[in-house]
């Protein structure tokens, strides 16, 4: 199980870091960056509920953790790349 855990984080920070890379390339472009911002969300929404549902543990109260994380960088995102 802990070769999972660092192969499963070891994804989820690359996903960060190609993010992360789409913003800096989109640097011109708010639009596009708040549209990455929304994927990276959607993608950290997917990978947290699939990584618990693997180890057998996801409950409601995780997946609501999640969301609401998701959901305030999905914000912020908007308040910083919309115009």
């Amino acid at each position: 199980m802990k070769r999972l855990d660092t192969l499963a984080h070891i994804f989820l920070l690359s996903a960060f870091a190609v993010g992360v890379a789409a913003i800096f390339r989109l640097r011109y472009d708010p639009t596009g960056q708040f549209l990455v911002i929304i994927i990276l969300c959607l993608f950290y929404l997917m990978w947290g509920a699939t990584y618990h549902h693997i180890k057998g543990d996801i409950t409601k109260k995780v997946f609501l953790e999640y969301l609401l994380i998701a959901s305030i960088a999905a914000i912020a995102g908007f308040l910083v790349f919309v115009r």
